[in-house]
């Protein structure tokens, strides 16, 4: 009996365990596919009510580890996530169903665990009968979690007035230690929390009334410090006689805390016109060191921060006017780093015709940060999948500020990206929610995803949808080693192909859509019309299980032209052609393509 062939990549090895981390430590990066590669692995939630999704999809960004997409028949949504200490990650955010438990109210608040390869540990559903919403979170340093949001309903104590915050700590295990209702006769809630560093928290939040002292007018912010038992050491508040808000802080790595948010009148003496960023730095007492504020004519806000490993911090945001540069219209990203004195080190701005905004953003342990956010234009180079609804996009950003890369996926639906955090080792992961299938299977409405790239500079070349060969798979490539030159340790394979078909792969350092090798009807992607310069490698026979493998001479490129190295800054297609050894004429034998920048 013959083998029966699934859709379904099976690496050499794990390039994640600990053989595979110690090996590529000192350079060496996984540089891993972005083709469909169909790994259905469906699983339960323990309360056997949240599907679960693992699926590297036909567009994936390079280097793309895991994907995993999450739904109940309601509305899903992830906000926010923080690293758990063990390599994995606490995530959060609110569902409209039943997601880790039945459903107790108009929205429930969630909050989940997931290990480092993107399995479910535990998911806690919680809420009133009324709208709960959690929307962040922040390890303690103990392996526990803090998450906060609002509630009109009665979480902790009893509701006093429109809508109250609240703040919540959870064990390692997802068990609940405690949790505290904080509010007025007004509209309350909790928007961000931070670490302070002695296993306490920072929370924030916009107030209606006075939660820590005179209510200046409209929505005030107000901070507070709580302990590791839940016990309130202090807090402060403070406005303008119009709105006042906060989405955004991040611990000063010295007890105190970075605090950001907009303003429509001025917290600094001044005031650019309708709604300005403002940033401020707290010590552990509560007593602020310095506020800025800057802006636009236009509206300027900020979404999120980060510590930048140096004593400062890194924001992101959007704004509708010129904050760094020229706007390029509707609504622009910015991301900038301030020092620990409040000075502006650097500042950038960038966009579409249309609107984007940066969501998180996470330092990258190397002294740079990780960018997340959504775009409904093109932010993210030669891109095909964008569409007129949302894509989301990932960047780096260098210590200095220069963009390392960025690159942009989604679905032909909503696809947002919401926050974003370093794995520690040169890679990170990140969560949003969508509309679309960014895995396997989408399951009503809005669904929660998270996912994790190896942070390499390769980068994406979307190039078309392709059909499927005569084993009812899509062939795929994908690349093992090193994008370094000086360590010339590439290797390409080429997967999901009928076995004994004879192929080639192909390379070039310009991308466009020139004629196609005999017998095949999709753009080849590889070289362009104008470079007539595509190499191929030496024929090669895939094996029984249907793959062929060709380690890249960096030095000498194989081909039959000529043998140029590849140079340090360049950008090269890859993507293998194959003749199918099951049918002569079928159409689908060009593989997906990837395109890898060399350092």
């Amino acid at each position: 009996m013959g083998r029966v062939f699934r859709c379904e990549h099976l690496a050499p090895e794990n390039p994640w365990s600990t053989e595979s981390l110690l090996r590529r430590r000192h350079g060496a990066r996984m540089i891993s596919a972005m083709g469909l590669f169909q790994r259905a692995s469906l699983q339960a939630a323990l309360s056997g009510v949240l599907a679960m999704a693992a699926l590297v999809p036909l567009g994936a960004a390079q280097g793309q580890i895991w994907m995993r997409q999450l739904g109940s028949s309601g509305d899903d949504t992830a906000m926010a996530c923080a690293a758990d200490g063990s390599g994995g990650l606490f995530v959060t955010g609110y569902t409209t169903g039943d997601f880790g438990a039945p459903r107790r109210g108009q929205r429930d608040a969630w909050l989940a665990r997931f290990d480092e390869s993107g399995d479910l540990a535990w998911i806690n559903q919680f809420g009133s009968p009324k709208r709960d919403d959690a929307l962040s979170v922040a390890a303690d340093g103990r392996g526990g979690v803090y998450a906060c949001g609002l509630t009109h309903g009665s979480l902790g104590t009893s509701n006093k007035g429109l809508g109250d915050a609240w703040l919540a700590h959870y064990d390692y295990d997802g068990r609940k230690s405690w949790m505290t209702q904080i509010g007025t006769p007004g509209s309350d809630g909790a928007y961000t929390v931070a670490s302070d560093g002695a296993g306490g928290v920072f929370v924030s939040g916009v107030t209606h009334g006075r939660i820590g002292g005179m209510h200046a007018g409209g929505g005030d912010v107000w901070l507070a410090r709580y302990d590791a038992e839940g016990t309130l050491l202090w807090t402060e508040q403070f406005g303008t006689l119009v709105i006042d808000t906060n989405f955004a802080m991040a611990p000063d790595g010295k007890g105190g805390v970075f605090v950001a948010g907009d303003t429509g009148d001025t917290l600094d003496g001044h005031n650019a016109g309708d709604m300005d960023v403002w940033i401020a730095r707290y010590n552990s007492r509560g007593e602020r060191h310095w506020i800025r504020q800057i802006g636009t004519k236009w509206g300027d806000f900020v979404k999120a921060a980060a510590p930048d490993g140096e004593g400062g911090v890194y924001l992101s945001g959007r704004t509708f006017g010129s904050l760094a540069s020229d706007s390029a219209g509707g609504s622009d990203i910015w991301v900038a780093r301030y020092s620990a004195r409040g000075d502006q080190l650097w500042i950038r701005q960038f966009g579409t015709y249309a609107e984007e905004a940066a969501c998180g953003i996470a330092h990258d342990a190397t002294g740079g940060a990780f960018v997340i956010g959504w775009s409904q234009g093109n932010v993210g180079g030669d891109q095909v999948l964008f569409n007129e609804d949302q894509d989301f996009w990932l960047a780096r950003y260098d210590s200095a500020g220069n963009q390392s890369w960025i690159r942009q996926d989604g679905t032909h639906k909503q696809d947002n990206g919401r926050d974003v955090l370093s794995d520690g080792i040169g890679g990170f992961i990140v969560t949003g929610f969508t509309t679309g299938r960014l895995g396997t299977n989408s399951y009503g409405g809005r669904d929660a995803w998270i996912a994790r790239y190896d942070g390499s500079l390769a980068t994406n070349a979307y190039c078309d949808t392709l059909g499927l060969n005569s084993i009812q798979c899509q062939g795929a490539i994908y690349a093992t080693g090193s994008n370094a030159v000086s360590g010339n340790e590439l290797e390409m394979q080429a997967d999901l192909l009928p076995p004994g078909s004879l192929g080639f792969i192909m390379h070039s350092s310009t991308y466009g859509s020139p004629d196609v090798p005999a017998w095949g009807e999709s753009p080849m992607c590889v070289g362009s019309s104008q470079s007539a310069i595509v190499r191929q490698s030496v024929l090669q026979e895939t094996n029984e299980a249907g793959r062929f493998t060709l380690p890249v001479d960096l030095t000498a490129a194989p081909n039959d032209l000529d043998n140029l190295p590849i140079q340090a800054g360049e950008t090269w297609s890859f993507r293998a052609w194959y003749r199918d050894s099951r049918n002569y004429e079928v159409a689908s034998n060009l593989t997906t393509i990837i395109a890898i920048q060399f350092h």
